[in-house]
């Protein structure tokens, strides 16, 4: 945790605690950005972390959201699902709102992304979508298969990642993606990795038709998913902060 830095706790409804960190720059401030990680992530995932860091260099607040964590009191991955991931993040907007920040600004990656299609969008002054995820591109029934020997919903890849029955049943029955963007009243930019490598050109192109709000759609050339590579995750806040600035 950097010297600009401080950990802060909120109780959510249910007793939960929701762990985040918040970075403000030397000037006071009355704008945040609520950083929203993607599934499997967490709140120090180099895209959350180097995202906060580059707005608080440029005079923005910035609060990193854990969706869960391994603290006493947190929610587990395996105990959640996106829709509590999405009035998690709506209660730790009302806080901002209470400390004083009248100037609340989104960024979901990745999950993140379906995360803020089913919150409460009118707590934000403007949203960038960072490679958000979909469903109708990539039905989970596709890429989650079910283990034979434990019966465990596993996702494959470089790492295997357990899915719950409730996690799971979340994304099966998750709205559809389209219509919740289309009923969303605030700025809406989104942003989409854009190299041989990305999977999410054609459904960020395809969520961006359906915004009825202002919006924006921003390819980041030669990013992966992650916008990991050298210099395009500057290139990223960049576009993100211009955004942010208009509202």
């Amino acid at each position: 945790m950097s010297l600009h830095e401080r950990q802060v706790t909120v109780r959510a409804p249910d007793g939960a605690l929701i762990y985040n960190t918040i970075g403000v720059p030397s000037k006071k401030t009355d704008s945040i950005v609520l950083l929203v990680h993607g599934l499997a992530s967490t709140e120090v995932w180099p895209t959350m972390l180097l995202g906060g860091w580059y707005f608080r260099q440029r005079g923005f607040a910035y609060c990193r959201i854990s969706l869960y964590h391994w603290l006493k009191g947190a929610r587990s991955l395996m105990r959640s699902d996106l829709l509590q991931h999405s009035r998690d993040t709506d209660t730790v907007a009302r806080y901002l709102r209470r400390l004083g920040y009248k100037n609340i600004y989104v960024a979901g990656h990745s999950f993140g992304g379906l995360t803020l299609l089913q919150a409460d969008t009118s707590l934000f002054k403007a949203i960038s979508l960072w490679d958000p995820s979909s469903f109708i591109t990539h039905p989970p029934k596709k890429w989650i298969k079910r283990d034979k020997r434990t019966g465990a919903m596993i996702s494959p890849g470089s790492y295997e990642l357990m899915i719950s029955p409730r996690y799971w049943r979340g994304m099966e029955n998750f709205p559809n993606e389209l219509d919740l963007i289309s009923k969303i009243n605030v700025p809406i930019q989104i942003c989409y990795a854009d190299s041989p490598q990305a999977v999410l050109r054609e459904s960020s192109k395809r969520y961006f038709e359906h915004v009825r709000a202002k919006r924006e759609l921003v390819a980041i050339k030669g990013a992966s998913h992650s916008f990991v590579e050298e210099g395009l995750g500057d290139v990223l806040y960049e576009k993100t902060l211009r955004w942010f600035r208009k509202f």
